[in-house]
């Protein structure tokens, strides 16, 4: 049944239906009792997690909370902009909005193009699956649904004190953060790009070269920080005082280098037979090489 990936997507696509109207009433029913629009929208949230989480379940796959990470933001967004002090949306806070949704849908569409239906779980799943046996759902709704959720609403946490008090932002600084937001969205998507046509090509058992990938070894994932990075300058131009929202970017940060980073860089070592060659020669995530690499890299043209 699950192996019709149209199937697999109309699945998801009323998982995150249902996750979202009960998001959206959650979110009204808390609001009323607690007032505080931070408050309601993250319990809120996790009610939705608990949703997808739940549709997991039922098809024993965690991959369904894999869209999650880029469906809820402009959702959570666009709750805070309707709740906002301001006597009608002003256009600065439009256009982050806008620049968040194209986020959004660049991500968005990558998981889709990508993903392979229902049948398939995503392999760091299937290797704590095999770690923890019988506790591997306690895991997953902790690890693989709470935690992201989490992490994402602290990252999105300078977008909440941006809309949540009437402020003019420093247009200089705002300007640098859409301008950070919009580069961030175009280098995860050359290396989107770039990586589908590799593992589409007759050299996709070896590591991708190509592309933005010749100078960093996670273009992709240096984009996504480069995102959210973009949410705490824009935060910043409407008040210095919110420099404290920077702690959603510094756990993103760690969640990128203490975890996913690793996570890929020992699964490429086990996949791609040519992979140490790239570590030795291409920079981790700052495309900028060590003495070491510009050396070794110089000696692979000659």
């Amino acid at each position: 049944m699950f192996k019709s990936k149209g199937i697999s997507f109309a699945y998801v696509f009323i998982s995150y239906l249902i996750a979202l109207v009960i998001g959206y009433f959650s979110f009204r029913w808390f609001h009323s009792s607690i007032e505080s629009l931070f408050w309601s929208m993250l319990l809120a949230d996790v009610m939705m997690t608990t949703v997808v989480f739940v549709f997991s379940v039922i098809v024993r796959n965690s991959s369904i909370y894999d869209p999650y990470w880029s469906v809820i933001p402009p959702f959570i967004l666009t709750l805070w902009l309707i709740e906002s002090p301001y006597d009608g949306i002003p256009w600065h806070l439009v256009l982050v909005f806008v620049a968040v949704c194209l986020w959004a849908i660049r991500l968005t569409a990558n998981w889709a193009v990508n993903w392979q239906g229902l049948g398939h779980e995503d392999w760091r799943y299937v290797s704590f699956r095999n770690k923890v046996g019988r506790f591997y759902w306690l895991v997953s709704y902790a690890g693989f649904h709470l935690f992201p959720t989490l992490m994402v609403y602290m990252g999105l946490l300078p977008l909440y004190y941006a809309v949540s008090r009437i402020n003019q932002p420093h247009y200089t600084i705002w300007a640098i953060g859409l301008t950070l937001s919009l580069l961030g969205i175009l280098v995860s998507f050359s290396a989107d790009y770039s990586l589908y046509h590799h593992r589409r090509s007759f050299r996709s058992h070896r590591a991708i070269r190509r592309g933005l990938w010749k100078y960093s070894r996670h273009p992709n994932y240096l984009g996504e920080l480069t995102f959210w990075l973009s949410l705490y300058i824009i935060a910043l131009s409407y008040s210095r005082s919110f420099y404290f929202t920077g702690i959603g970017f510094i756990l993103m940060v760690a969640l990128f280098l203490g975890y996913s980073i690793p996570a890929m860089e020992k699964r490429l070592l086990q996949t791609k037979p040519d992979y140490t060659d790239i570590i030795y020669s291409v920079p981790l995530l700052i495309p900028i090489r060590t003495p070491k690499q510009r050396r070794i890299a110089r000696s692979r043209l000659l």
